[in-house]
């Protein structure tokens, strides 16, 4: 891609996440380790816009981390408990846990290459090394790590083979009365249609895996497609079937008209884009993002046209239909926070 970026958004970022309360000296190593891996002695020479967001995903680790921590407090505490992080990678959500007193945060993670900047992170903040290389997946991998009063699995499910599993394995490390908290991509998001979260590339969140893999390959020839996407009800129901009493899907509604009318102009910008696409993709899965975006838009349009009738004459019908639609099409990530039961 040769579309450069604001350059700004790389100084308001590192402002913002490496200045404040952390000395000068404390923040060299993340970001000394980002120069060096990317082969930059600036930040700001990184440009192409794919690349700059997944930047933005990692310099916010901590913020994010805070973030997440704020929600979890209105349903617990965090101070003198011991907390998990499933996925943790940038290792931004221990740190946070840390700060706000939590006895314990570790983090577990597949991934080395992730893990190598949660140490520098950890560094960073003069914490000690609270993470460990793990699959969530494998009982075998988990089994010494005890029982946890808060699990957190952010933006990780949907990269997991079986979710199904991952869900057991963190219930099974749940105490009694304990939070979980999974933040989980929304395929039908219209904002991820017109450019996913982890690719940023129109339409492949509705393709099966075999064809968005192909599609990924030609912008970004050695990576591989490893999302898989499940509808909410998938991970609601499996949660209740595991013994977690689901407490509230976080959202931010707001102005519900505003927020349907954004989604209805994103849909029609996905259709019109649609019809003209030129990707350096098959036909066949040219063709596949065309019809799904349709049906899609389609659907969608269906449903807010019942509730433009409904809202003249049944204000209370109308509002729970306008806030299932956010959540269906507008919202781009599902917050899901469960507690598990007691047993007797």
């Amino acid at each position: 891609m040769t579309r450069k970026f604001s350059r700004n958004l790389i100084d308001f970022i590192s402002k913002r996440i490496l200045s404040g309360r952390q000395p000068q000296k404390q923040r060299s190593h993340f970001e000394a380790l980002f120069k060096k891996n990317w082969g930059v002695t600036d930040l700001k020479e990184i440009t192409d816009p794919t690349s700059v967001m997944g930047l933005n995903f990692a310099l916010t680790t901590v913020e994010r981390g805070e973030r997440i921590k704020d929600i979890l407090l209105q349903y617990t505490e965090i101070k003198g408990k011991r907390c998990l992080d499933v996925g943790c990678a940038y290792g931004g959500f221990l740190v946070a846990f840390k700060r706000a007193g939590a006895a314990e945060a570790i983090g577990i993670d597949v991934d080395p290459n992730l893990l190598e900047y949660c140490r520098a992170l950890l560094k960073d903040h003069r914490l000690r090394k609270i993470y460990h290389q793990k699959d969530i997946l494998k009982a075998e991998d988990i089994c010494a790590l005890g029982t946890f009063d808060i699990i957190t699995c952010n933006d990780v499910i949907e990269h997991v083979r079986s979710p199904y599993t991952a869900m057991k394995h963190m219930s099974s490390l749940l105490r009694g009365n304990g939070l979980l908290f999974m933040e989980i991509p929304n395929r039908f998001c219209a904002a991820f249609i017109r450019a996913d979260g982890h690719y940023n590339l129109f339409g492949i969140t509705l393709l099966p895996n075999w064809m968005a893999d192909t599609y990924l390959k030609r912008s970004f020839p050695r990576m591989s497609h490893s999302i898989h996407y499940r509808r909410l009800k998938f991970y609601t129901n499996t949660l209740k079937g595991l013994g977690l009493h689901r407490l509230n899907i976080d959202t931010v509604i707001g102005d519900r008209e505003e927020r349907l009318r954004e989604i209805r102009n994103i849909f029609e910008e996905c259709k019109r884009r649609a019809a003209v696409f030129e990707g350096d993709i098959p036909l066949p899965i040219k063709e596949k993002i065309r019809e799904r975006v349709f049906r899609i838009a389609d659907l969608f349009e269906r449903n807010y046209g019942v509730y433009l009738k409904c809202r003249e004459r049944d204000a209370e019908k109308a509002e729970a239909l306008a806030e299932k639609l956010i959540l269906t099409f507008g919202e781009g990530f599902w917050r899901i926070i469960a507690r598990k039961r007691m047993v007797p």
